[in-house]
């Protein structure tokens, strides 16, 4: 979704919200929210809170303000995002906070589509008009979050499918003969003068186990599975340090078969 402004439009409606911050201030009101969400053709501000002066301890005061004013705050907000975002709430909808800071006569809206495939909503600061250049270095931001999240998903959902072959190959050898796998990262140079990593993995093993000859003989050695070469050091990283000894145990808590 694109959000979709008429200037003149927004204007009326800034002026509503920059009303707002005297009259919060005379009842005391140094910080407030305004939340809304809405989807399906119908959304607004469904929920205000108001806070004092903070205690001594830091702590936020929760207060109540007279029903005309928090009337006031909940139509302003919603009339200005409704000014912002056009029809918000059309479809999927969205949801978001509008943050005023009554001493710093500040409001930043906050909002986000429902739709996680819609483009992140740059917050707004009520009169302000960011610089294109703002705009694009906060998508830019954005874009890198979105991608070092997925990237920690991605490990972490290798990693237990690592945790589970690896338990596999142990489940084929006599019971103690497999203890556990140790990894290190390699660096490797292509035909292009660039590097890569690729990790190796090497299982460890007790040979003074009942059986550990017969089984070598029969299956052979587990370090020559090829299952040892397919994973990342990402994955292998979380499931614990590079040349230390990671144990079957660790290896059930990953695969979460403890």
């Amino acid at each position: 979704m694109s959000t979709s402004t008429d200037t003149d439009t927004l204007a009326e409606h800034e002026a509503a919200i920059e009303a707002l911050y005297d009259k919060l201030a005379s009842v005391g009101v140094v910080f407030a929210t305004a939340d809304w969400y809405g989807g399906g053709d119908e959304g607004s501000v469904q929920q205000t809170d108001y806070f004092g002066p903070p205690a001594d301890d830091g702590t936020q005061t929760e207060m109540d303000v007279p029903a005309d004013l928090d009337k006031e705050v909940a139509e302003a907000v919603d009339e200005y995002v409704m000014a912002l975002y056009g029809g918000w709430y059309n479809e999927d909808g969205g949801a978001g906070q509008a943050q005023i800071e009554v001493l710093e006569r500040k409001t930043t809206i906050k909002h986000a589509w429902t739709n996680t495939h819609d483009e992140p909503v740059m917050p707004h600061v009520v009169g302000y008009t960011p610089s294109p250049l703002e705009v694009a270095q906060y998508h830019l931001t954005e874009a890198a979050a979105r991608q070092w999240t997925a990237t920690q998903q991605t490990d972490q959902a290798e990693a237990r499918y690592c945790a589970l072959v690896l338990l596999q190959l142990a489940d084929e050898y006599p019971a103690g003969v497999v203890t556990g796998i140790t990894w290190e990262e390699d660096w490797n140079s292509d035909d292009e003068g660039g590097f890569f990593s690729s990790p190796s993995v090497w299982v460890e093993s007790d040979s003074t186990v009942p059986g550990y000859y017969e089984a070598i003989a029969e299956k052979g050695e587990p370090n020559d599975s090829d299952d040892l070469h397919q994973f990342s050091s990402g994955a292998l990283a979380l499931l614990g340090e590079e040349n230390k000894t990671i144990s079957l145990d660790v290896l059930r808590k990953h695969a979460g078969v403890e």
